[in-house]
């Protein structure tokens, strides 16, 4: 079962709310096969952390390249954002 739940809007951009009873250990270091930009929308406290880097709020517009390691750290409400999949 993922941690969020999907909202697809095309093949590329869908928005994903995350909840606050999602465990941390479902939040997972992953990457993705394309550059993606993240538009946050709401935010309560989560942050987002790049392999090698100290975490960050996760807030504004935000781009996480491909193949890169990183993972979203749970806050203390609800995380949702827009995620556009680039080329």
């Amino acid at each position: 079962m993922k941690p969020y739940i999907q909202h697809d809007i095309d093949c590329k951009t869908f928005i994903r709310i995350f909840e606050c009873h999602v465990e941390p250990l479902e939040l997972q270091w992953h990457y993705d096969e394309s550059d993606r930009t993240v538009e946050v929308l709401e935010n309560d406290g989560w942050l987002l952390q790049f392999e090698d880097c100290l975490p960050v709020l996760l807030q504004g517009v935000v781009h996480i390249p491909k193949n890169v390691y990183h993972r979203a750290i749970k806050g203390v409400g609800t995380l949702k954002v827009l995620i556009t999949a680039e080329d």
